[in-house]
């Protein structure tokens, strides 16, 4: 690790150290975040086929998968962006057909999906969304907009889009979620964003009682960064699996069996 690339990731994830931001109580890393139970879809362009897993906090899990396979139908769906499904899905312990409100404001979502207003500056964006979450702080997001050399005065759809990425993240870290929903958005960032960001999200697991979803087409990049990857194909979950690539080659030869066929 270079001199200078060490000194960035420190300053961009050493705001998580400092005891201020730190949890005051010590909570354990076996907390369950997540829980999807027996969940499939309905309607034509819904796809989930008794989807069944759990993620606890302290760790980073990644999903792969081809286009079309229902990872991103997988992250609306905890966001209830899509709702018509059968079975449960819990975010915290809280039920998100019953209370979406209150399990989205458990998650922080980035992605390259415009989520902020467009016009208003990146400060603008966090005084009129951060009301939205009890544990928003402003000045916790304006300090992780330093390290990220964003400037807080600089407008939204002015930004480029590994700027927008970081204002997402620098806003989600801002009101301290158990969840972390990252959808497809390390594909946006240049390399040495991309380091910076795999680092805070170790320290923010790390020091912090939350997990993060990822989903990526970059398989080496799930390999390399996360503690448990799963596969999608058609709607089903593989499940969690320490390596990725072992799945992998079990779908490609299910793939060359049936080109045999």
């Amino acid at each position: 690790m270079s001199v200078q690339w060490g000194q960035a990731a420190s300053g961009i994830c050493g705001l998580l150290d400092c005891g201020e931001y730190k949890k005051e109580e010590e909570k354990s890393l076996e907390k369950e975040i997540l829980r999807f139970e027996q969940v499939t879809g309905k309607g034509r362009k819904f796809r989930l086929q008794n989807v069944d897993f759990t993620m606890k906090s302290g760790y980073i899990y990644g999903l792969t998968g081809r286009n079309g396979a229902g990872k991103s139908t997988l992250i609306k769906t905890i966001l209830h962006e899509q709702s018509r499904y059968k079975g449960a899905i819990y975010v915290d312990g809280i039920p998100v057909k019953e209370n979406y409100a209150a399990a989205c404001r458990k998650i922080g979502y980035v992605s390259e999906d415009n989520v902020f207003f467009e016009k208003c500056t990146a400060m603008q964006n966090a005084e009129a969304l951060g009301v939205f979450y009890d544990n928003f702080q402003i000045e916790r997001f304006c300090k992780q907009m330093q390290a990220f050399d964003v400037p807080v005065s600089k407008q939204y759809g002015a930004m480029s889009r590994g700027e927008k990425l970081k204002c997402q993240l620098a806003f989600a870290i801002a009101h301290q979620p158990v969840l972390y929903l990252i959808d497809e958005a390390t594909a946006g960032m240049d390399a040495v964003f991309r380091l910076q960001f795999f680092d805070c999200m170790r320290r923010l697991v790390e020091d912090e009682s939350c997990g993060v979803l990822l989903t990526s087409h970059i398989t080496s990049e799930l390999e390399r960064n996360t503690d448990y990857s799963a596969f999608m194909e058609n709607g089903q979950f593989s499940g969690w699996t320490e390596s990725i690539d072992g799945i992998l080659r079990q779908d490609d030869r299910e793939q060359e069996a049936l080109c045999i066929e």
